[in-house]
């Protein structure tokens, strides 16, 4: 067969991994899936991309310290120096002409005045978005910076419905969160939780109910001691106010640092994923269990029904520690049940959620806006 590099239009990925996700979470594997659907080139800043940004930046805080300049504030608050980094070298190899489309894969975290318009045959400038409506609403305060992009991606329905609300002249797409599915299988034969006895996992920092958890694992504690929730929680992430709590109880064990494996193997030995969310777009960790066929317990906020339904996951819709509580309980009893809406989760990313599926969306996405006139 033929390594022939894949035809099409020629596209800058801007992208950037978390520094608490491994390679096969978050959108890392993204590049690679595309790549093999189009000709990819990820973007690389120079050596003095990073000189000129740090030098503007520390002029920057001397003139305003100095009195003379105020310092620039930036639309997102996600927005910081490698985020400037990425957006100048990004603007330096536009001027190439060597390509036709810049796909920024978090415009959150890495755009604030690209000049692709500016760039005499500029490429089409297309962006994923990660945040649901609220954060928009509480963090940006006039989103028509965004108004430059040929089009936008979403990751839910409601995500894509309040960006087209605020910007009725852009190409809003909702095209969901990928996941490695390969990477991300399901371990053999998952046994059921021996009565009284279970492993829930949960999994993040955004977002996440934290409040509710702790009243959850609280009150799991008196009645169900043998109950023992892991918090995968990265580090820079913990604060006395919202975890200290959680610390203290001692049905619950945190854990972080860890490789891509020990997560996996973590998702193969847990009984269910438990996820109190505030909101959400796309979630990583629902994601991954879903991949991993362990049955998710999740609350139906945000964009969470684009991924799940009562069909895959078990679902409640309140922030009530009892209701929390009774769903658990509910699915330890049940947990045939659970397993079988796990294997809907899991077919779900064969045939839609993987990588691959997502890539193929991003691709005819990038191929009909690039065509335009």
């Amino acid at each position: 067969m033929s390594d022939a590099e894949p035809a099409g239009p020629r596209v800058l990925l801007v992208t950037g991994r978390w520094g608490h996700m491994g390679a096969h979470s978050g959108l890392t594997p993204l590049a690679a899936a595309l790549g093999r659907r189009l000709p990819v080139t990820v973007l690389q800043p120079g050596r003095w991309d990073r000189i000129a940004v740090v030098g503007k930046l520390l002029a920057a805080r001397v003139l305003s310290r100095l009195g003379l300049r105020r310092e620039t504030s930036h639309p997102s608050p996600f927005y910081g120096r490698d985020g400037a980094i990425l957006e100048r070298a990004a603007t330096r190899v536009a001027r190439s002409g060597r390509f036709d489309c810049i796909l920024f894969t978090s415009v959150e975290e890495h755009f604030a005045r690209f000049a692709a318009p500016a760039i005499k045959g500029a490429p089409t400038l297309i962006g994923i978005t990660h945040q649901p409506p609220g954060w928009w609403k509480l963090m940006i305060g006039d989103i028509r910076y965004l108004a430059g992009f040929d089009a936008l991606v979403a990751l839910s329905t409601p995500a894509r419905a309040h960006l087209q609300q605020l910007l009725p002249d852009t190409d809003v797409r909702m095209i969901r969160h990928g996941v490695d599915g390969g990477f991300f299988a399901p371990a053999a034969g998952r046994s059921a939780p021996e009565p009284g006895e279970a492993e829930i996992l949960v999994s993040g920092q955004w977002l996440r109910d934290f409040a509710l958890l702790e009243k959850v694992a609280r009150m799991m504690a008196k009645t169900q001691p043998g109950v023992r929730f892991r918090l995968v929680l990265p580090r820079f992430a913990r604060t006395m106010d919202a975890h200290f709590g959680l610390a203290q109880l001692p049905n619950v064990s945190l854990l972080a640092d860890l490789s891509d494996e020990d997560l996996r193997a973590i998702y193969h030995r847990s009984h269910l994923l438990f996820m109190p969310l505030i909101d959400a777009t796309a979630n990583n960790a629902v994601l991954e269990a879903m991949a991993t066929g362990l049955p998710v317990v999740v609350n139906a906020v945000g964009g969470i029904a684009d991924y799940v339904d009562s069909t895959s996951a078990v679902l409640f819709d309140a922030t009530d520690e009892r209701t929390a509580v009774a769903a658990l309980l509910w699915s330890l009893e049940h947990y045939s049940e659970c397993q079988a809406r796990a294997a809907v989760a899991r077919r779900q990313v064969e045939t839609e959620l993987d990588w691959r599926h997502i890539a193929l969306q991003i691709e005819q996405a990038i191929r009909s806006v690039a065509a335009r006139p």
